[in-house]
């Protein structure tokens, strides 16, 4: 039942085959879309492969990722383009809103452009204008989101203003971060591109005497079939992620989710309303955002602030200047459910006694 290996025997796969067959739908359903597999690998992998069926889809050959997007999915969709000879083409974001620049991406479109990447919420938190994005976009440019699912159960789902493949990392459902993974990527898209779909699909059939069963469906899409003309390779896989996954979400519900992302929300706008009151430490940029937002240090640098807070047993904002050096001297925070409000007040305690 909780197995990584591919259920190539349905007929003592029963289980695993229909709680994967409920993670579909359950992404389907928060994405906005017609289909979704039954997982990638991870957040990264998934968008590399979404930029590959991009281009399969319409045969162009150029990809514009946003800045602004998790600067591992960059990297790793960069070295997929490099060994497919497809050109990947940087987006800058606004220095004000944090938001990708609107005006560079109209200025970047044209007949080579295949797909534009965009996050919801991006990297640093902010949520994009994925209407108005769209709205840029001629109908053959293929329009892939990058999601958070805890946000996509109170932000209006990307399918409905207008992406076209959402994928991203489903870790925050119900797996622990276990020091970087294993996690699990989601994948889903419109059903006139299911074909040219990556991963393996699970359907809904029916067995000679009547009786629902569930089996993998379009498997001349994949490597055992297809080997080197498959839509991707993979074989075993982190699907017992994606069935812990699907145990969490029914678990939860529709409300459960949605409460889970609404304290998020609500401790992450604490947090920033009481550290834009702190002297030394002032807001980045001024777009909406999720439960994770940019701050600017003037007094100290974010290395400096670290060592001093894990004196105090406190596990410091994420360090922003390695991977983004034009932001100098910043850090990312975040909050989750998890967090308790005593917690938040210990922190911003000891802020305020550093800086």
């Amino acid at each position: 039942f909780l197995t990584a290996y591919t259920p190539y025997q349905p007929e003592v796969s029963q289980g695993t085959l229909q709680a994967l067959f409920e993670f579909q739908t359950m992404i389907a359903e928060l994405a906005g879309l017609e289909v979704a597999n039954s997982s990638m690998y991870d957040g990264a992998t998934a968008v590399a492969e979404a930029a590959l069926m991009a281009v399969r889809v319409n045969g162009r050959n150029k990809i514009l990722i946003s800045r602004a997007l998790h600067p591992e999915y960059q990297r790793v969709t960069g070295t997929y383009c490099h060994a497919q000879n497809i050109e990947l083409e940087e987006l800058p974001y606004s220095e004000n809103t944090g938001q990708i620049d609107l005006k560079k991406l109209k200025n970047s479109l044209n007949d080579d452009v295949s797909a534009v990447i965009v996050g919801y919420p991006n990297y640093f938190g902010i949520i994009e204008d994925l209407r108005e994005i769209k709205a840029l976009l001629d109908e053959k440019v293929i329009f892939i989101v990058v999601a958070n699912p805890i946000a996509l159960s109170v932000l209006e789902a990307p399918g409905s203003l207008g992406a076209d493949i959402v994928v991203g990392e489903g870790q925050p459902l119900g797996n622990p971060p276990s020091l970087g993974g294993p996690g699990l990527g989601f994948f889903a898209t419109r059903e006139k591109f299911v074909r040219k779909m990556p991963g393996r699909i699970i359907g809904e059939t029916q067995d000679v005497d009547g009786k629902t069963g569930y089996v993998m469906v379009l498997q001349t899409r994949e490597q055992h079939i297809r080997r080197g003309k498959a839509t991707s390779n993979i074989c075993s896989n982190h699907a017992h992620n994606a069935v812990i996954a699907a145990i969490y979400m029914s678990l939860m519900g529709k409300e459960g989710l949605r409460e889970v992302a609404i304290r998020s929300y609500d401790k992450a706008h604490y947090l920033f309303q009481r550290i834009s009151e702190i002297e030394g430490m002032a807001p980045l940029f001024s777009g909406p955002f999720f439960h994770e937002f940019a701050v600017k240090l003037k007094a100290l640098t974010a290395g400096e602030l670290n060592n001093k807070l894990l004196e105090h047993k406190i596990l410091g904002p994420m360090e922003l200047e390695k991977d983004f050096p034009e932001l100098g001297n910043s850090v990312l925070f975040c909050t989750t459910e998890a967090v308790r409000n005593d917690d938040l007040e210990f922190l911003l305690g000891r802020l305020e006694e550093i800086i």
